[in-house]
């Protein structure tokens, strides 16, 4: 197994990691969507007189 020269690891290690921090904010932001919809989904089926 040949080694990945450390030029080229050192320029794929930044781009790696905000590879994973973008798709871990990109989840979170999902995720608060889906629960405000819901959110809203649900307080909206609740009747208004109660």
């Amino acid at each position: 197994m040949r080694r990945v020269p450390p030029a080229i690891a050192s320029m794929l290690l930044p781009v790696l990691v905000f590879a994973r921090t973008a798709l871990g904010a990109l989840v979170l932001v999902k995720a608060a969507d889906i629960g405000a919809l819901v959110a809203c989904r649900r307080s909206s089926e609740v009747p208004s007189g109660r």
